[in-house]
């Protein structure tokens, strides 16, 4: 994995398919698998950018594995 920063503040991630997936099965886990009273302080973000980030990341598994 590299990760690099952006002269406009945001970040760039360049992760192969393992690490990916990793990332996809950790953000189910919290969308899906525990139930936090207080999900935006424990995880830090709101429910919704999340699953955002989950719905993303399966859909760019989803791609590669169409290939």
């Amino acid at each position: 994995m590299q990760i690099s920063k952006n002269p406009d503040g945001t970040f760039a991630m360049t992760v192969g398919e393992d690490e990916l997936l990793s990332l996809n099965n950790a953000l189910n886990e919290v969308c899906n698998g525990l139930h936090l009273d207080d999900f935006d302080t424990r995880i830090g973000a709101p429910r919704a950018v999340a699953e955002m980030m989950l719905e993303q990341i399966g859909s760019a598994l989803d791609k590669s594995r169409a290939h």
